[in-house]
């Protein structure tokens, strides 16, 4: 019986190729890009949440004079350790800082480039994040202050094929070093973390300090791991309670501290809660809301290629009326008319997400460049990609087949056989009307959506910044000669009939915001303390 529906379906697909065709075309357009948003959305969703142990970042919101607040996601070294030395719940924390000065030049024989894409970590790093060590000890890699872990596409892109393991690579600018390869890990394309090279903590400048404590200090990100049953609230009011009671006797200080809070920002929240966070453009940030929209979208496309497979079915229907009259004449139950009309759709579906594999596949790569991501697998790696497309193809399936079958199985034997039209084909046209509304209100919905984001895209790249940006090269300045003698330089710079105006700034506007620390001389005090 069930080679007989199946031969059946076929037959009927074959004897109408153009319709056949339309419907798989349609089906594998809608469910290609569902497809690729869904995997987008997966890709999202899933940021840092390999992670195995649960650890939080520490985070201070400030509210100013004039009642606004900002939260903040660095402080101080010595705020840091304070907090885990002398309140109860924290069982261990870890210090860690992105780059954001300017670019450092990493050269290796005949490999040169600029980078910023660095972040310095404590040697328990790994305890805290589980990135993949292709190569190493994560136990050790760290611990050696001239110790270098590199991302495998960095190791590609230095050594190309040879092993990096033991080689040295030279850094130079703002900072000079040159440190050792440690170990290779796989590149972070899941976590908000974005990096190239993963420094130690303890890392000194060729010329002299350390760098994390002396440039860094009071600027840095705090990772904590909490003791067990212990909620990131409590820890919140036991920071409170603990500089409530430390400056009990000083009433200016007690004031300004009620102007504070502090949270703990579990790090799988990390990319999609921090928007609101400043002092961390380092790092990779998602917008919740703008994610679910693409979801929905996807869905509607979705809904608007089973629409128009139901909408070409049910109006196939009335060609079809002799056939169902004749088996229904021969002793076929509606059950088994059903079953043969769902089965078509289920060949239809499969036909069409086989090609909506190709069309995915193909698509990838420009998608991933129109969303500006990488997704962290390729489409025949992605775990999740198959049993996901298996559950579109019954889902689609029963979706818009089920009632194109409800129908043409309901055909009345003797009015289908006596003039091939039956009340179901005429009731199954309201349907299809309605159908066709909804489909042209969801698609002017998306043409509108399209419309608006373009025009406002348009206006964000052509309204006026309050300064000049066209016609400006930024040089960036990595020569401790060069800046000793700015002035000079700027001088020569404009002795150049091309060049109109100089300046020197700290950093680029439109860059983001700018931070640096350094330790000051108190009189009457020794330099370490100041």
């Amino acid at each position: 019986m069930l080679k007989n529906y199946i031969k059946t379906a076929y037959r009927n697909l074959a004897r109408n190729k153009v319709h056949s065709s339309l419907n798989v075309a349609g089906l594998a357009l809608g469910i290609a890009c569902f497809s690729l948003i869904f995997l987008h959305l997966e890709n999202e969703f899933s940021h840092d949440s390999f992670h195995e142990n649960e650890s939080y970042r520490f985070l201070l919101n400030e509210q100013s004079g004039d009642g606004t607040s900002s939260t903040n996601g660095i402080v101080s070294i010595k705020v840091l350790d304070e907090i885990a030395e002398n309140v109860s719940g924290i069982e261990d924390h870890m210090l860690l800082r992105d780059y954001d000065h300017g670019p450092l030049v990493v050269d290796y024989e005949e490999v040169s480039f600029k980078s910023r894409k660095m972040v310095f970590a404590e040697q328990d790093f790994f305890e805290y994040f589980s990135f993949d060590l292709l190569q190493g000890d994560k136990s050790t890699a760290l611990s050696d202050p001239k110790g270098l872990i590199i991302t495998e596409s960095t190791a590609k892109r230095i050594f190309n094929e040879a092993d990096p393991m033991g080689e040295f690579v030279k850094f130079s600018g703002p900072f000079e070093f040159t440190l050792q390869v440690k170990g290779v890990m796989r590149d972070p394309k899941n976590s908000f973390l974005d990096f190239e090279f993963l420094m130690p903590f303890e890392l000194q400048d060729d010329r002299g300090p350390v760098i994390m404590r002396r440039v860094w200090g009071y600027s840095m990100y705090g990772y904590y791991k909490l003791a067990e049953g212990t909620s990131p609230e409590t820890i919140s009011a036991n920071i409170k309670d603990y500089y409530n009671k430390l400056y009990a006797e000083n009433p200016e200080t007690l004031e300004s501290l009620k102007r504070e809070e502090y949270s703990f920002q579990p790090i799988s929240d990390i990319y999609f809660g921090s928007n609101h966070v400043t002092f961390d453009e380092g790092y990779r940030k998602g917008n919740k809301r703008n994610t679910l929209v693409l979801g929905a979208i996807g869905l509607f496309i979705l809904l608007i290629a089973c629409m128009n497979y139901i909408n070409a079915t049910t109006a196939k229907s009335i060609s079809r009326s002799k056939e169902i009259g004749v088996r229904k004449t021969f002793g076929a139950f509606r059950s088994q008319l059903i079953l043969q009309f769902l089965g078509e759709a289920m060949i239809t579906t499969l036909i069409a997400a086989l090609f909506s594999i190709l069309i995915t596949d193909l698509s990838m790569p420009f998608f991933e460049q129109l969303m500006d991501k990488t997704m962290r697998y390729s489409l025949t790696e992605n775990p999740i990609y198959f049993k996901a497309l298996l559950a579109i193809i019954f889902g689609v399936s029963i979706i818009s087949g089920l009632y194109p079958a409800l129908v043409q199985s309901s055909f009345s034997a003797s009015d289908s056989l006596k003039n091939g039209r039956s009340d179901s084909m005429l009731r199954g046209n309201g349907l299809r009307r309605l159908l066709v509304g909804v489909q042209l209100l969801i698609t002017l919905i998306l043409i509108s959506s399209v419309i608006l984001i373009v025009r406002q895209t348009k206006f964000v790249n052509e309204m006026d910044l309050g300064y000049q940006k066209d016609n400006i090269i930024i040089v960036p300045n990595n020569s401790d000669e060069v800046a000793k003698q700015i002035s000079t330089y700027r001088n020569e710079l404009l002795k150049s009939p091309y060049i109109l105006e100089a300046t020197v700034g700290m950093d680029v506007l439109g860059f983001g915001s700018t931070n640096s620390s350094k330790f000051l001389s108190v009189e009457g005090k020794p330099k370490d303390k100041g």
